[in-house]
């Protein structure tokens, strides 16, 4: 049997002596949900060739996009010039009350990049060996969380790139904390995606959804919120996409415990976290963290989209 990752080179080679004409963004955009939807043991031993049309359209990629550390943080700052937050947190209104995951997340990826402090690049704590001794990764930032070195595995590559380029477009999904390599990833393709403004009725929504906590009691966590939306039927969103949304409220800082914090206030290490030894919960921090006795933080809803003209109709 042949290697997958040497039938994956030569799938690549005969493509790009070959290319596929791509197709159209609608069915990119299937190709993609099917793909997410397709368990790695399934992916691992089957051609890719299926997908190579959405390859074409720029919906899929080959592999990876990576820097080393220092570049990638000069690229990932240059990307904030591109763009600003007012059009961003417009984004994220109009995603929020529209079937359009892909405007969603790029707001917490702003604010990861723009609060990320300046730092060297130092490794990355991994685990203990079985004699107690530390072992680091030498190719992954302890600050940034960085990853500077793709997988090893050419298929693996091709495996990570689009598994988050369906969390973009498909799930909203930011995996439970965010590093720079998905901040880049996320604003990169957002910058791709047409401007949107968001209508009064859009915002209106937004509030509804943060409003729907205080019919929760005393004590109550994300999942009973997540029940509640769910039951509501006020988003258009599936259940995976409100937990997602629930994530981003945390990193936004509008759903947060009283000494937790999302991006746009600081870049909280694993550490440092609130009961970090259950940071793998089923929801990130910090809204694994919250209670419904915490409330919303309209301050950081105040600060995210008071200029909005949609905010202030």
């Amino acid at each position: 049997m042949h290697n997958p990752n040497e039938l994956f080179i030569e799938e690549m080679n005969n493509y790009h002596r070959n290319p596929v004409k791509a197709c159209s963004a609608e069915e990119a955009r299937k190709l993609l949900r099917k793909f997410g939807h397709t368990d790695f043991p399934t992916f691992w031993n089957s051609p890719i060739e299926r997908y190579l049309p959405a390859v074409s359209a720029g919906i899929m990629y080959e592999k990876q996009f990576v820097l080393s550390h220092d570049e990638a943080i000069k690229f990932a700052k240059s990307l904030l010039k591109r763009t600003t937050h007012e059009q961003l947190a417009e984004a994220f209104i109009f995603g929020v009350s529209h079937k359009t995951p892909e405007y969603r997340t790029a707001l917490a990826a702003y604010w990861y990049i723009k609060n990320l402090p300046e730092h060297e690049k130092s490794a990355y704590y991994a685990y203990f060996d079985s004699d107690g001794n530390p072992i680091y990764n030498q190719n992954k930032c302890e600050h940034c969380k960085y990853q500077e070195v793709p997988f090893n595995e050419p298929k693996m590559g091709f495996w990570g790139v689009n598994i988050d380029s369906f969390f973009f477009y498909e799930e909203n999904n930011i995996p439970f904390y965010i590093d720079l390599n998905t901040a880049i990833f996320i604003l990169s393709e957002f910058l791709k995606l047409s401007k949107v403004n968001a209508s009064k009725s859009d915002f209106n929504l937004f509030i509804q959804s943060l409003k729907l906590t205080e019919t929760l009691s005393k004590g109550k966590r994300c999942s009973e919120f997540r029940k509640v939306l769910m039951q509501s039927k006020i988003l258009p969103m599936t259940e995976k996409q409100i937990s997602s949304y629930i994530d981003l409220l945390g990193y936004l800082n509008i759903l947060h415990a009283p000494n937790d914090f999302g991006v746009t206030k600081k870049i909280t290490q694993t550490a440092e976290m609130t009961d970090s030894d259950n940071i793998r919960t089923y929801f990130a921090y910090p809204a694994y963290t919250w209670a419904s006795e915490y409330g919303i933080d309209y301050r950081s809803v105040v600060e995210l989209f008071g200029n909005l003209k949609c905010y202030n109709l």
